[in-house]
């Protein structure tokens, strides 16, 4: 975290592995109210306070591993797949929401603030091409718009409806991106 004004470190916040080694985060972003930096991971989502620096943080996982039941083959895995390129925090009236966008099915995940658990995932029948790179709230919350790398078209979506699917899309030009 480097100070706006005087371009110093201020903390720095480093996830690892199993391994033990330091992991680089494909994206990051604050929680509404500041407290808290949330960053992407593949198949996760790390979150740290911020007034305490260092690799102690709290995992949510984006993708459950697979349940075996026994005598059956391997299980399906639950959630949002891939690595998590994007996060956008909602608005602070819709009581701590994020938005995680990935390259994996499906593209878009909402979770609670507080404790990481999916919401829930928009699909809908309608999928982007080239992996979710970008997520905006509108002011009031109601809305997620996202984009994708190769997509011609920027999605709306109602989070107050996710069965419903896309509900509106923008065209634009995207054949090189």
């Amino acid at each position: 975290l480097w100070d706006a004004v005087t371009g110093a470190s201020r903390a720095s916040y480093v996830a690892h592995n199993h391994l033990d080694e330091p992991i680089a985060a494909l994206s990051v972003a604050f929680a509404s109210d500041g407290t808290r930096l949330l960053a992407g991971y593949k198949n996760a989502i790390r979150a740290w306070d911020v007034s305490r620096p260092g690799r102690d943080c709290d995992v949510y996982r984006t993708l459950e591993p697979k349940r075996r039941v026994r005598g059956e083959g391997g299980g399906e895995r639950v959630g949002q797949a891939g690595l998590v390129s994007c996060i956008a925090t909602a608005p602070a009236k819709t009581n701590g929401l994020f938005a995680a966008g990935s390259y994996g099915e499906p593209g878009v995940g909402v979770y609670h603030e507080p404790t990481g658990e999916q919401a829930l995932v928009l699909s809908g029948g309608h999928r982007q091409r080239g992996g979710v790179t970008h997520l905006a709230w509108s002011p009031c919350g109601n809305y997620l718009y996202t984009g994708a790398r190769r997509d011609g078209e920027i999605l709306c979506w109602d989070v107050r409806n996710p069965d419903v699917g896309c509900v509106y899309r923008m065209r634009r030009a995207a054949e090189d991106t």
